[in-house]
């Protein structure tokens, strides 16, 4: 997306729900930066899985120190303990060694993904161990940027969509009705998202 585009998908989800016009107005700031370097991001995902993001933040800083995030081989030579240490649970420390493996194999490839439908970029990723169809929704935000995101097993997206009223406090909504809620954001689902997101945290949220 670019900044035209940023422009264009704020004016008409404004225009499309109140709600979502707060926000917008709250952060006129704002707005989604992305990150260019695919391993980096796919490695952020695999950390942030089921954890907050001031948890993930944290980790994040540990583990950045101890290696370069641009540099796979670093990461698949790794000791699962040193990973652990960082702040890694066992499965996750092996997920992050197998994805640098897969990228020192040329298997995160920048252009062949940034060529695919947001759909076959999810079947490529999510038969890399350790990747599910969240972290290939993140790596579609935030790496690729495509427009027209939404997450919908995000715990993040769904308490946003509690806060402000989509969904009533304590529901437990299934996926059809959680993705029939982002219909009337397309196709720019990931904007509403972000500012969802936004509305929950003081830190921007990047992967």
């Amino acid at each position: 997306m670019t900044p035209a585009d940023w422009q264009r998908a704020t004016t008409e989800l404004a225009a499309r729900d109140a709600r979502l016009a707060a926000l917008i107005e709250r952060f006129p700031s704002s707005r989604l930066v992305t990150r260019g370097e695919p391993f980096q991001t796919l490695l952020r995902a695999i950390v942030g899985q089921q954890i907050s993001m001031r948890a993930a933040d944290a980790i994040w800083s540990r583990l950045s120190v101890a290696f370069d995030p641009r540099d796979p081989a670093a990461w698949a030579a790794a000791e699962v303990e040193t990973l652990r240490a960082c702040g890694l649970s066992q499965r996750k420390a092996e997920y992050v060694r197998d994805l640098a493996s897969h990228a020192l194999a040329g298997g995160v490839d920048p252009v062949a993904l940034a060529a695919l439908d947001d759909e076959g970029v999810v079947r490529v990723l999510t038969g890399v161990r350790g990747l599910g169809r969240w972290s290939a929704e993140m790596f579609l935000i935030f790496n690729l940027a495509r427009p027209d995101v939404w997450p919908v097993g995000d715990v993040g997206l769904q308490k946003a969509l509690c806060v402000h009223g989509w969904l009533a406090p304590g529901d437990k909504p299934r996926r059809a009705e959680l993705v029939a809620l982002g219909e009337p954001f397309r196709p720019w689902r990931t904007v509403a998202t972000w500012y969802l997101w936004r509305s929950l945290d003081p830190v921007e949220t990047i992967y």
